[in-house]
């Protein structure tokens, strides 16, 4: 067998402190061989040689990284081998002036044009041409609508809960950013994320879309070209006829039990077609910066 003793050598113990938290232990072990030609791998693989990975004896935590094998003298009998143990570095503790999300989020307005169909006028009364009956097509006008950007950091960023909120509108009465916001008169239209490193902490740079409108309930005039004389509870389905007998090509106003309706008295239909989600979990800016 070329080596013939393993042994460790007390004075090659040591421990340095470093400025980034981590630490560093030394051990030394002396290895005598009685073949000149034996080489530094033949030494490491030696058994009574800790392998890298291990765990130093004092100090779980620091793990051999570094083994350094050299012959002492020129006759290459007696070998040091240097250890080196080292714990990982010491994250820095994240003070309150340095957590980015609770950093002031930033807030731009903008705005938004929607074409929409007008079918009653200031008043409530319905759009009807000189002959009582609703324009077709209907009169289009030109609104303009805000829409709020939020953008701040976030310690996560959930794309299932993002999923949850997107094309929401609120369940309830609330302030956004200075904004007094009615029931279902907010939409939630982006709420997208990305990991960012902001004064060395992680986090996720959030970004909020919020689209408004006077409501996001579609009303639509009550017409068709049947009605139920009497109301559907005990009509029969009719068609709406002219003064020939022909049936209309233009519908007909209907109240909400499906009869006639007076063109100064239409009736309108609501449809709730965008769902509506609780917003007070999302911690929405109430202020205006």
């Amino acid at each position: 067998m070329s080596i013939t003793s393993v042994k460790e050598h007390p004075a090659g113990r040591g421990k340095t402190d470093n400025e980034n938290g981590s630490s560093q232990y030394t051990k030394q072990y002396i290895v005598i061989v009685s073949d000149v030609t034996v080489t530094e791998d033949e030494v490491l693989a030696d058994t009574r040689i800790p392998l890298k990975g291990s765990a130093h004896p004092s100090n779980s935590k620091a793990l051999l990284d570094k083994r350094t094998p050299s012959p002492y003298g020129d006759q290459r009998i007696v070998w040091m081998v240097d250890l080196t143990y080292t714990t990982a570095p010491r994250k820095p503790a994240i003070t309150t002036a340095a957590k980015p999300w609770n950093y002031r989020p930033k807030l731009k307005w903008t705005n938004y044009a929607a074409t929409k169909s007008i079918l009653e006028d200031k008043d409530g009364a319905a759009i009807m041409n000189s002959a009582k009956d609703p324009l077709n097509p209907p009169l289009e006008i030109e609104e303009h609508y805000p829409i709020l950007s939020i953008t701040r950091y976030e310690r996560n960023y959930s794309i299932t809960k993002a999923m949850g909120y997107i094309d929401k509108v609120n369940l309830t009465a609330m302030v956004i950013a200075g904004l007094p916001v009615d029931v279902e008169q907010a939409k939630i239209t982006e709420f997208t994320g990305s990991n960012a490193l902001i004064d060395g902490v992680e986090c996720w740079e959030v970004n909020y879309q919020i689209t408004f409108a006077s409501t996001w309930v579609q009303r639509v005039l009550d017409q068709g070209f049947y009605y139920y004389p009497g109301g559907y509870d005990v009509g029969t389905q009719t068609p709406f006829t002219d003064k020939a007998g022909d049936n209309l090509v233009n519908m007909g106003l209907l109240t909400s039990s499906g009869d006639k309706a007076s063109p100064t008295n239409p009736h309108f239909l609501e449809f709730k077609v965008s769902l509506r989600k609780e917003f007070g979990p999302l911690g929405l800016p109430k202020r205006a910066n």
